[in-house]
């Protein structure tokens, strides 16, 4: 179904973003493409329905080379779903953006409303068809992108990072819908930053520079020969832990499924199955989880007290037929919600898509005003005039596209912007511009003339958070910070998170990460439905997935695997305290199964 022959491409005629790329993929396969940033993914995806042609080498689509004269062809077979949904969102209502393209194409009436009805269920946004996309999660708006493509019924579907920004649920939605389009018929071509939807693939293509460097089944790319930290990627979990054990000397049968793991675990063990008389129920309940503290509100530095706030309005809104429609009843973004951070602190806000967290971010940042609660920083309310000095004055954010904040022609300009419009003087730009670009892991005196609009996607969301750093805010709220980065450079911004927090920062960490907030976090909340569903120390929080299930959210790796090895019958003495890969393969190998060793270590380490 898909040919790629040794294609070359380059943006500026001088330096190749693909270097002789080279791969197939057969009709109703699932293929995963991976490597690191820069490595030339986001280029191919391009090439895959025309929006690039080769400067040299071919792109075939069942047969039919890609050229200026085959276009339309080739597009109508071929649906590409970009990293950032508002790149192809073009309509105000869920209904109207999803039927465009077959409106387009000459669909009939009938069967236009018939192809929206089951996209959206197909991405699980049945009843969304009157909403506002401005007023969607960023979530949310990649599932109504991923339907405006499902809707076009494609025979070939392109994700470029499509599942970066979805929750735990929307990802394992994803990869299963993948599947399904595959078996159905559809070739599935999925960029993707996680290992664990590239062990579910059919193929897996690994980039570098340009270049197609291996590729075949998982097991036969991720085998124990491979160096994945030398590619700028991680491995599946499973792998990880294959490796960790066998450098203490538990030597086990490779593999990428994490219950076939477990199971060769507690037979290396001896344990064999588990023991009727102690149930994987019973060792859930008898893990180590310390209630968290909430900071007292008179030491915060960011603090919501009974927030609600919503977006609806009164008005009629009108879909796609012209029809007018009823306003619903109000649904509330965000309600009731009580929670503080202090000084040297990261609490970590976790929720399923459409939960209220990136709304939180706004009202914390003074761009939206509770309809009732109140929101303080720095001690004082955001509310009337004040907002933005108070704002201005140590509050910084990072949405979760950073880099749509740059705004100026060179990297030193857009660092120092902020500080200088604050009347900072010229001298002391110099060091808040060097101090911010340290922290970011960047060069200074290379970058500080070049143009940030020409730097790469990661290099882009690093320097806009150096400008929010150059403010020297004692406040930090992140959106989803490290989405879309690979792993050397998501290690260098948690580093980064965890740096400022020693300094005294307060900072207020949205992700869907769990990972990241397993390592970084001292208090974890958990949104469902605008609502504080479930609080307290990571350890509290991960003791209990089947609550964190309910609310669409999933556990770490670590923990993931740790219940995995629970249910094979090894029974750990503190699961939920379990930092990192290393951590329980010391636990695995040690005779008191405790996760005392390496807590520093970190699983690339690992």
């Amino acid at each position: 179904m898909i040919a790629v022959t040794d294609v070359r491409f380059s943006y500026d005629g001088t330096h190749p973003a693909l270097d002789g790329a080279t791969f197939a993929a057969p009709r109703g396969s699932y293929t995963c493409v991976v490597g690191g940033n820069g490595s030339g993914k986001s280029t191919l995806a391009r090439h895959l329905n025309a929006l690039l042609l080769p400067d040299t080498g071919t792109v075939a689509i069942e047969g039919q080379v890609t050229a200026p004269a085959t276009l339309e062809a080739v597009r109508q077979k071929v649906a590409l779903v970009f990293q950032n949904p508002e790149d192809q969102l073009i309509a105000p209502l869920v209904e109207d953006d999803v039927a465009f393209g077959p409106c387009n194409v000459g669909a009939p009436e009938d069967e236009v409303r018939e192809r929206v009805r089951k996209a959206l269920a197909a991405v699980g946004l049945t009843g969304f068809e009157g909403r506002q996309i401005d007023e969607l999660s960023g979530g949310q708006k990649q599932r109504v992108a991923i339907a405006g493509a499902l809707a076009m019924r494609p025979d070939v579907l392109v994700l470029d990072e499509a599942s970066s920004m979805l929750d735990p649920e929307g990802r394992t939605e994803l990869v299963a819908l993948c599947r399904r389009l595959a078996d159905a018929g559809t070739t599935v071509v999925s960029v993707t930053h996680f290992m664990d939807e590239a062990a579910r693939a059919d193929q897996v293509i690994v980039m570098e520079a340009g270049r197609v460097v291996r590729q075949g089944a998982p097991a036969k790319v991720f085998d124990r020969k491979f160096d994945a930290a030398a590619l700028s990627i991680e491995e599946p979990a499973a792998a990880q832990l294959c490796r960790a054990l066998g450098a203490r000397g538990m030597i086990v049968d490779w593999t990428l499924d994490e219950a076939t793991l477990a199971t060769a675990i507690a037979e290396a063990n001896g344990t064999g199955a588990p023991d009727s008389a102690r149930p994987h129920e019973v060792a859930q309940a008898e893990r180590a989880a310390a209630p968290a503290t909430a900071t007292d509100v008179t030491a915060s530095l960011l603090a919501f007290s009974d927030v609600a706030f919503s977006y609806d309005r009164p008005q009629k809104t009108h879909g796609r037929r012209g029809k007018a429609k009823p306003a619903t009843s109000r649904r509330m973004a965000v309600d009731s919600v009580t929670l503080t951070v202090g000084p040297g602190e990261i609490v970590g806000l976790v929720g399923r898509t459409g939960s209220g967290k990136s709304t939180l971010a706004r009202l914390a940042v003074g761009l939206a005003q509770p309809e009732r609660g109140a929101v303080a920083a720095l001690g004082a309310p955001l509310a009337g005039r004040a907002v933005a000095d108070i704002v201005r004055s140590g509050v910084g954010v990072a949405f979760q596209r950073p880099e749509r904040q740059i705004c100026c022609q060179t990297v030193f300009d857009d660092v120092v912007m902020g500080p200088r419009n604050l009347g900072v003087a010229e001298g002391e730009l110099e060091g808040r511009y060097t101090r911010a670009m340290e922290r970011m892991r960047l060069d200074a005196d290379a970058l500080r003339d070049a143009d940030p609009f020409k730097l790469s996607g990661g290099q882009q969301r690093r320097i806009a958070l150096a400008g929010v750093l150059a403010m020297e805010p004692a406040v930090l709220v992140l959106d989803e910070p490290a989405a879309g980065l690979d792993p050397a450079s998501r290690e260098g911004m948690l580093d980064t998170i965890d740096a400022l927090r020693a300094s005294g920062t307060a900072i207020l960490l949205i992700s869907h990460a769990m990972d990241d907030c397993a390592r970084l976090c001292d208090r974890m909340v958990v949104l469902d439905g605008g609502r504080v569903v479930a609080q307290g120390t990571p350890e509290a929080i991960f003791s209990k997935p089947d609550t964190l299930r309910a609310h669409g959210l999933d556990l770490p790796a670590i923990q993931r695997l740790a219940d995995e090895v629970a249910r094979a019958g090894v029974a750990l003495a503190h699961p939920a305290a379990l930092r990192t890969i290393d951590q329980l393969a010391c636990a695995l190998t040690s005779a008191e199964k405790t996760p005392a060793c390496g807590h520093g270590a970190s699983q690339a380490g690992a």
